[in-house]
Parts: C-alpha cells; structure tokens; sequence
C-alpha cells in the first residue's frame, strides 16, 4: 500500500518535476510497467479466514461490496 501511495504522490505532482526527471522516469525506467505486476496481485484485497473478501479503503479494512470497485483501482 506504501508503494501504490507513493506511485499516486509522485504521478500527482509531476507537472513540478523536471523536463529531465520526467524523462528518465517514463522512457529509462519504464515506470508505468513498474505498476503492472502490483495491479495483478491486488494487495489492497484480501480474504478473511471466513473466506470473505475485505477492501483496504480509508485506512482501513472493510468488507467488499462485489458491485463496486475499490476506490483505489478506480
């Protein structure tokens, strides 16, 4: 979650970073792939020992509702 918090400040305030910044971030380090394999496993969602799926939204974990996506991936 600390990843996906950081990955949102940053891409936030990229009109206040470089020219030169910008461009290392998105064609050398190819960040926007850095995120696929994060989005894939989904650690914003997890399953209880009763097998019910909880959403961490808020700062907290709360149960999923299956009609809505979590604020997060939206």
């Amino acid at each position: 979650m600390i990843c996906v918090s950081l990955t949102r400040f940053i891409t936030d305030h990229m009109h206040g970073l470089g020219i030169g910044i910008t461009h290392r971030m998105m064609s050398e380090l190819d960040f926007p792939c850095i995120l696929i394999p994060l989005f894939e496993e989904k650690p914003w969602i997890r399953t209880t020992d009763k097998g019910e799926e909880e959403v961490y939204e808020d700062q907290a974990w709360k149960p999923r509702d299956s009609d809505k996506i979590p604020k997060i991936e939206a």
